[in-house]
């Protein structure tokens, strides 16, 4: 999605603008802060998202090839640090619900493939 239209998602308070930017710049982010920290662990909190008690934040997985018809599976860690919830009606979007303070890990699962990332909760 172009920049111009990733700004109308803002200005329309879509969800869809914080999940937009993400796809199209989170790897970029990822490779700057990586160039800068030495230190991997440093580089994982700059990287990894933070969510604070009580904030829902929307997510949507970018599934390449397109198309792929595998059930997506969305899960916390700790249920007691946050929640993931499935959208009822697309199955790639997802919204993390912080609970109270703490790490645990977010889980998607689609055609026996995981991916991890760590969410804090501040």
């Amino acid at each position: 999605m172009d920049d111009i239209k990733i700004v109308e998602l803002y200005w329309a308070r879509s969800e869809d603008a914080i999940i937009e930017t993400g796809i199209k710049y989170g790897r970029l982010c990822r490779h700057i802060v990586r160039n800068i920290l030495a230190n991997a662990q440093d580089e994982e909190e700059c990287v990894n998202d933070t969510y604070l008690v009580d904030e829902n934040v929307p997510l949507k997985l970018k599934i390449e090839p397109a198309g792929v018809e595998d059930e997506i599976i969305w899960l916390s860690s700790d249920e007691h640090i946050f929640t993931v919830t499935s959208d009822e009606v697309d199955a790639i979007k997802a919204k993390v619900t912080g609970i109270n303070r703490g790490r645990a890990t977010l889980t998607v699962s689609v055609g026996g493939i995981n991916v991890d990332c760590i969410v804090r909760v501040k």
